[in-house]
């Protein structure tokens, strides 16, 4: 049995580290495009086509109704035949997403004003949501089943050939907007359609058993998913509405810059969660402690470096036509920071299995983001979008903080080191935008926290190097 933990222990790390470069190298991959595509694309086409991600973002939970959620369940539930599980959801999700489809081009007039964008980017984007979920749900089985070699080259694959594709068409078509679109959708959807094909061959079933199956699952998790999208989308599209495509670039630009954060706190999450339900299934609360009083620690130096270089970070991915928003990147990055806080709280109720508090403390959360961003946006302009997203993100660590004493967090965290670094973190926020316009005094601060960050790493090189290797040999 040992040996059958540890192989187990081998895999789930293994697996795991594949899957943090993965998504690291895909991030990185977008992050180095950026300053390409801001200098290639007019600012209106670049906000145009953040638009357009930002709805086919939205719409991927609505019209596949994100079955792939159900595929952990179901590893255990259709063990003997999980391949025809995963042929016949992804039927579902076909259908569903040909009703919906089928309805957008009844009443296109609305949905093209609704949406902002002309019929033909609409069309190339369900066409794609069509079989999209192909890809999703191979992923699911793959990451369930600890296998990451063909899942990890198919990624990283895709995402190389689509951003040489899209730089091609970019650079040789008229209409650059559409090149970025064609560009970003054809690589992607014939790998989704191979996958599609593979998935019915080997599975070579539809059951409409299944279906209830997947909906009972993957339904109550679509509000949770939608709250979230919302917190991370509706601000471009009403900064789009009210002020244009030009000033949405320049919020996205920023948006975009994050996201590279945001994924770093996500992949090492997906390392961190597992750890962290077995030590609670353990009842190894002082060990939570300890580890969770350091994770936070190291976080805090890194992002405020972070607010540190907004301008650089600026004039890199974007140039000096997008340096009016550099101003908004620590605030943006604070919100990054609260996320972090609040998802060792979500990690508890996830642990607990409390899911539908998770989505009623997103839902709430998504909706005061979203009446802020309606009343203040048209108000004060794009930069209103990062404070409305930092509050919100500040109301999201209060529920979740909330909810996670209800289940007895405070048993293994230490609930007042939440609240002391998030004030900490804040309250550097505005000192560094202060700085802003203060090049030198931004530099040494800078220094001063590196420097610090190197001192203390010196000083205990030989623990860190004792629990890596024992982290290791595990």
């Amino acid at each position: 049995m040992s040996n059958k933990n540890e192989n187990v222990n081998v895999r789930a790390l293994k697996a795991g580290l594949w899957y943090t470069i993965c998504n690291v190298l895909i991030r990185g991959i977008n992050f180095l495009t950026t300053p390409i595509f801001t200098r290639i694309l007019s600012k209106s086409d670049y906000g145009m086509y953040s638009n357009y991600a930002t709805w086919l973002g939205l719409l991927t939970t609505l019209t596949t109704l994100d079955l792939y959620v159900s595929v952990a369940r179901a590893k255990f539930d259709y063990k003997e035949d999980i391949d025809g599980y995963i042929s016949s959801i992804q039927a579902l999700g076909t259908l569903f997403t040909a009703v919906c489809y089928l309805i957008v081009c009844l009443f296109s007039s609305f949905f093209k004003k609704l949406f902002g964008l002309d019929m033909i980017y609409i069309h190339i984007m369900f066409l794609y949501l069509l079989v999209s979920p192909a890809f999703q749900i191979l992923q699911e089985k793959h990451r369930q089943f600890m296998k990451y070699k063909l899942v990890t080259m198919l990624t990283i694959t895709s995402m190389i050939l689509t951003i040489i594709f899209s730089l091609i068409l970019v650079l040789t078509m008229e209409n650059k907007l559409l090149g970025r679109v064609i560009g970003n959708t054809v690589v992607l959807f014939c790998i989704c359609l191979v996958i599609y094909a593979y998935n019915i061959i080997r599975g070579k079933r539809v059951d409409l058993k299944d279906w209830k199956y997947a909906l009972l699952i993957a339904v109550p998790y679509i509000p949770h998913i939608l709250a979230g999208n919302i917190m991370g989308s509706t601000d471009k599209i009403i900064i789009t509405h009210y002020w244009g495509a030009e000033y949405n670039a320049l919020y996205s630009i920023v948006f975009t810059v994050s996201l590279v954060v945001t994924m770093v706190g996500s992949s090492v999450n997906q390392a961190w969660s597992p750890w962290l339900f077995e030590k609670l299934s353990a009842k190894s609360y002082k060990e939570i402690r300890k580890v969770t009083k350091y994770y936070i620690y190291v976080t805090m130096p890194v992002m405020g470096c972070v607010f540190l270089i907004g301008s650089e970070l600026i004039r890199v991915f974007g140039g000096e036509s997008y340096m009016e928003c550099a101003s908004i990147v620590p605030c943006i990055m604070m919100g990054c920071y609260m996320m972090i806080l609040y998802t060792f709280f979500v990690n508890v109720e996830m642990y607990h299995k409390k899911t539908f508090g998770i989505s009623i403390r997103t839902i709430i959360a998504g909706s005061f983001n979203l009446i802020t961003n309606i009343i203040f946006i048209p108000m004060f302009g794009y930069t209103a979008a990062a404070y409305t997203t930092l509050a919100s993100y500040i109301l999201l660590f209060i529920l979740h903080y909330i909810g996670g004493i209800s289940l007895g967090a405070r048993n293994f965290y230490d609930l007042k080191q939440f609240i002391l670094c998030a004030v900490i973190m804040l309250c550097f926020m505005f000192v560094s935008l202060s700085l802003y316009n203060h090049t030198i005094l931004r530099y040494i601060m800078l220094l001063v926290i590196v420097i610090s960050m190197l001192v203390i790493i010196i000083m205990n090189r030989a623990w860190i190097t004792e629990k890596i290797k024992a982290y290791m040999n595990r």
